[in-house]
């Protein structure tokens, strides 16, 4: 706890943070030809009017995100606080990619999780308020239905969303933002 405590004082005082929206990149680059579930499984449930929108998206060569992903986990190395973001992201789906990618860099899972999770509070220095799951502190969180630090893509398995003392179902969820059913 020593450590992680003058680490996050370093970052916050001299380094920087590092938000590197990879699955925007990755999205925005992909050729037409390559299906945007092929990125973001699932994504074919999208309303047709962002499905459509987000086919449409092309015009790069479908290079791959590796090489930058590799530059994230020597950010993480060297210190400085990288946190998940996705920019204009598909909505439910681009978060989840972002966080696959940073592992296929180089990243623990729960280092991608923590990317998500504790070091966006700690860029905002509030992670005495958010950021884990703490007695005392706010919490919104995803019920999923498998591990995600066996297998980053299974922070896909949501079920619930506890989000300001409440449980939603995120089936029910989906269907009101109107996704197609699972």
């Amino acid at each position: 706890m020593e450590l992680e405590q003058s680490a996050g004082e370093l970052v916050g005082s001299r380094l920087g943070v590092m938000d590197p929206t990879l699955s925007w990149n990755e999205l925005s680059g992909r050729v037409m030809t390559q299906p945007l579930d092929a990125l973001l499984p699932g994504a074919s449930r999208l309303p047709l009017a962002l499905r459509r929108m987000f086919d449409s998206m092309s015009g790069g060569n479908g290079g791959s995100q590796a090489s930058a992903a590799k530059l994230v986990k020597a950010a993480v190395n060297s210190g400085l606080l990288v946190m998940a973001g996705t920019d204009k992201g598909v909505p439910g789906f681009s978060l989840q990619r972002e966080l696959e990618i940073y592992v296929q860099g180089g990243l623990t899972p729960l280092e991608a999780i923590q990317a998500a999770t504790i070091m966006p509070a700690r860029a905002m220095k509030l992670d005495k308020e958010l950021g884990t799951i703490e007695v005392g502190k706010l919490a919104d969180f995803v019920v999923l239905d498998a591990d995600p630090l066996a297998n980053i893509s299974n922070i896909r398995t949501a079920r619930m969303v506890a989000a300001q003392g409440r449980l939603y179902d995120c089936d029910a969820l989906w269907r009101a933002a109107g996704f197609a059913p699972r």
